[in-house]
This record gives C-alpha cells, structure tokens and sequence, in this order.
C-alpha cells in the first residue's frame, strides 16, 4: 500500500459544491446541480448496454490511499496520471477502451433507491493515452458478506486495516 492524497474529496471545503474552486481542470464543475453520490432508481436499471470485459494476463499492481477511495494501479504512473493496462479491455458498442485504475469506496459512493452498500469498485476504462480520450466506467456494489472472490480479499483485506 502506498498513500497518495488527492486534493478533492467528499466533505467540507474540498467537497463537490466546491470542486471548480481547486484546479482548472474542474471548472466544468461550476454550477452542476447533480453531483456525486447519485442515488440510482430501479428504473436506470432496464436498458442495459451491451460490453464485454476481457482480461488476459496478472500482472503486480499497486494499492493507493487516495484520502477519498483506495486506488489500485500499475506501479508506473502517479495518481493522477496512471499508465493504461493494455491487457485488460472493455468493449462497449464496439469501441476498446483500457483499463487505467480501479478503486473501492466503502461505504458506496452511490446509493440504489437511497441505500448505501458496504463498497463500490470502480473500474475506469480510457481508448488511448490521448487528451481526448474517451472514459467508460464499470461501476460494481459489493456486499463484504458474501465476497467469494479470491482475487479482491488481498485489496479487502488491507483496506479493513
């Protein structure tokens, strides 16, 4: 684990209402009425869009403490800028888009008809290392209870510390 601060967050003065205030990157935050945590109705749920997710190959990566949510990564990059995994892939209608980071916020960060779960996995996807690049986000809620996945008790694991 490695800890690396961002300097946005959830609360107070670093808190979304505030976010276009931090760096010039977040100015399109400005005035945005729906900001995060959105609470998802089960109505968004009927009109699934098709993807498939492809990994092909382990590779050692690296647990961050962002301050906000605990990111996992490539070793090469920073935070802020994370280096694409070309070996992880996400079709969404056609389009290949490369793992870039993933990372859990427990409690969930959204909520399904006003509940919050145990933790969200995010895993964020992006077509090239381009400015311009397209961003797709595989969004998860989990519940610790009746994790039986090998491969995130390691991540669970060290986040309950």
């Amino acid at each position: 684990p490695r800890e690396e601060k961002s300097e946005w967050g959830y609360l107070g003065s670093n808190g979304p209402a505030y976010w276009y205030k931090l760096n010039e990157t977040y100015a399109t935050c400005k005035g945005i009425k729906q900001q995060t945590p959105i609470d998802l109705k089960d109505e968004d749920f009927t009109h699934p869009t098709k993807i498939a997710l492809d990994v092909t190959k382990k590779t050692d990566l690296i647990l961050l403490n962002t301050g906000h949510n605990y990111q996992v990564q490539r070793f090469e990059g920073t935070i802020d800028n994370p280096a694409l995994y070309k070996d992880v892939t996400l079709k969404v209608d056609g389009e290949t888009y490369y793992l870039l980071q993933y990372h859990f916020h427990m409690p969930s960060e959204h909520h399904i008809e006003g509940r919050d779960l145990l933790m969200e996995g995010h895993w964020v996807f992006k077509t090239s290392s381009n400015q311009d690049a397209k961003l797709a986000v595989l969004g998860v809620f989990f519940d610790l209870g009746e994790c039986e996945e090998p491969g995130l008790m390691p991540i669970i694991e060290i986040i309950n510390k």
